[in-house]
């Protein structure tokens, strides 16, 4: 009655079934304001939209990521801590910008620094991940050999001892004199593709005390995961990927496990810069898990 008194039709819409309803989009502005987590059929609503004739839209995204304080709300205002904002914050770099990358192509690991023990450990848990998120591993990278490279150092300036190791990483002694000045032990760099897709990833770990109280199991699952995207540099300051179950093992958390597995989702991008990104890859987590 309020809106008809405002001279404004409703209707009913499902976008699930969403057929060039020339009546509702024969308009030069669309208002959408859906809850709907349906990827594919919000694919169609933007289709069908592509179609019409509609000049402008205005998208009105969750207004419940604010907090209920009965005032005027901007960009500014602190949002609640959400499922989708945790996603978010996980690809936001410190620079503030959002900054999603995952592998292109087939992942090629080689491990040095280890016995033969912990080699196993590390390439059971790559392949392990890779096969939750759907994604290939191969013995060689036709382009690069191996296109995954682990190391395990007690020392950092042993990284400036390994041959051609400075062509792999630029600047290599500005790199350990860095990270030997804050006490780091661990540090990993990445390549991309020319669509910036990962093309590469150096993992490097110097076992000091924190790292060895991990556990081989620990410590390598954790690495393995923190290879697999590009997350922001502060997306696991505080808190490891992983979780105890009742019974001593240790799995990924369950929410990343869930992100994991909506990134190597097909109809998702290898790379995106945009943090509406993350509104589709909380949506596809919740389709999955």
């Amino acid at each position: 009655m309020i809106l008809k008194a405002s001279e404004i039709d409703p209707y009913l819409i499902d976008i699930s079934e969403f057929e060039e309803h020339d009546f509702f989009l024969d308009s030069d502005i669309l208002v959408v304001a859906i809850t709907s987590k349906d990827i594919d059929a919000f694919e169609n609503l933007i289709q069908q939209i592509e179609n019409s004739r509609v000049k402008k839209i205005i998208f009105i995204s969750s207004t419940s990521v604010y907090p209920n304080i009965n005032a005027v709300v901007t960009e500014d205002t602190k949002t609640k801590q959400t499922a989708l904002s945790e996603i978010e914050e996980l690809f936001t770099q410190t620079d503030g910008n959002y900054v999603f990358a995952r592998w292109g192509r087939p992942i090629s690991p080689v491990v040095f620094g280890v016995l033969d023990e912990t080699l196993g450990v590390v390439k059971t848990a790559i392949k392990e991940v890779c096969s939750a998120c759907g994604h290939p591993t191969d013995e060689l990278d036709p382009e690069l050999g191996s296109n995954l490279l682990v190391f395990f150092v007690s020392n950092w300036h042993e990284l400036c001892e390994l041959p051609d190791l400075d062509q792999l990483i630029p600047n290599l002694s500005n790199v350990v004199d860095r990270l030997q000045a804050v006490s780091a032990n661990q540090y990993r760099a990445f390549r991309f593709d020319d669509i910036g897709a990962i093309q590469a990833c150096f993992v490097f770990l110097r076992m000091d005390e924190a790292l060895e109280r991990l556990g081989a199991d620990s410590l390598v699952l954790a690495q393995v995961v923190q290879a697999m995207l590009l997350w922001s540099q502060t997306a696991f300051r505080d808190a490891l990927p992983l979780t105890r179950l009742d019974n001593g093992t240790i799995v990924l958390r369950p929410e990343i496990a869930d992100v994991l597995r909506a990134a190597y989702d097909p109809v998702m991008p290898a790379r995106a810069a945009d943090p509406s990104h993350a509104l589709r890859l909380e949506a596809r987590a919740q389709l999955i898990s």
